[in-house]
């Protein structure tokens, strides 16, 4: 449905987002997963055509984006784009949810039924007649979702959607976006720095680190400092008194990651050939789709993947004391 070839935006010398390749499939609900300044809302706010790139591509179902052009009108009808803090004008929801029809002249009574559906999808029936000035940040963004989804678009973008946004509404944004894509067959991508969310709600995560998705698994990803070397590796600092050692070119402010399955845990630490050994503590332990997820913290937070079978013969238990292998070429550093 959605496809990016060869894209970059540049801010001075300071921040490139650089995109090779993406490919995004119709009817599905990708997460884009990294950390604040990473290059998320960048990519959403090119891919609206809010801005321009420097060059690349984008096309939508055979629709190309020009890096030079302003978005045609075609393309600002299938795709909508609700920020992370959606300005709402005065007036009732209703209103504010209609707006894009009335811009569109879609007649009255056609407008006042879709209105209906848009916030009833959007878990708001009977906000209609409430001034969206008066609403909580949680309620506003629902009706900016509201919005988005009456003038039914092919490609919904969502910033950081339950960002600064209390539980309880956080909670039911989680699951108005993970009903998304049900509706008309619409295509979701949403930025987040939430591993949890992401994997709860998406059918595929792409991590996104220095303005470049990564061929990485999206947990176990680190903000690092190379700080020196030894024994021809780089050691680099995750926390203070948390290193690990690696090959790398890169020096100074790193992001680094590690696959969960190249982690080996046990009671007792291990003497190997592989370079990099931490104790932790067993913080918690669940079961996924047949393996094992534990999560153990060593001055950050690792996340583990075992089999259900070497976890049972291990008997560990949360609040025990572990330690976690890996070798050098494990780490993938950014």
């Amino acid at each position: 449905m959605l496809r990016i070839e060869g894209l970059a935006k540049s801010y001075g010398s300071a921040f490139t987002l650089a995109v090779d390749q993406l490919e995004i499939a119709d009817g599905t609900i990708t997460a884009l997963l990294g950390p604040n300044g990473s290059g998320k809302s960048t990519l959403l706010s090119l891919i609206a055509g809010l801005r321009r790139a420097d060059r690349g591509s984008i096309s939508i179902e055979g629709m190309a984006l020009q890096p030079a052009s302003a978005a045609p009108v075609e393309w600002r009808r299938a795709v909508t784009m609700v920020t992370q803090k959606p300005f709402l004008f005065h007036g009732t929801v209703d209103e504010n949810v209609g707006y894009g029809l009335r811009f569109r002249g879609t007649p009255r009574a056609a407008r006042a039924d879709r209105i209906d559906r848009a916030l009833k999808h959007a878990g708001i029936e009977g906000f209609g007649l409430r001034e969206a000035r008066e609403l909580s940040d949680g309620e506003a963004q629902m009706v900016a979702i509201a919005r988005a989804l009456v003038v039914e678009p092919r490609l919904l973008l969502l910033d950081e959607p339950t960002a600064n946004i209390d539980r309880d509404n956080a909670a039911r944004l989680e699951l108005l976006i993970a009903s998304l894509s049900g509706i008309n067959n619409l295509t979701v991508v949403f930025a987040t720095h939430n591993l949890e969310q992401a994997y709860r709600l998406s059918t595929r995560v792409v991590p996104i680190m220095r303005g470049r998705p990564v061929q990485a698994h999206p947990e176990n990803i680190f903000r690092g400092t190379v700080t020196g070397e030894r024994n021809g590796l780089k050691i680099i600092a995750l926390r203070r008194g948390v290193e690990i050692e690696t090959e790398t070119p890169l020096s100074g402010s790193v992001h680094v990651a590690i696959d969960p399955t190249d982690i080996i845990v046990s009671r007792m630490e291990l003497h190997s050939s592989a370079r990099n050994s931490l104790a932790g503590r067993l913080v918690s332990a669940s079961t996924h789709d047949h393996r094992v997820r534990l999560m153990v913290n060593a001055g950050v937070e690792f996340a583990v993947l075992v089999t259900e079978q070497s976890f049972r013969e291990m008997a560990l238990h949360p609040g025990e004391i572990v330690y976690l292998t890996f070798k050098s070429t494990a780490v993938k550093v950014f």
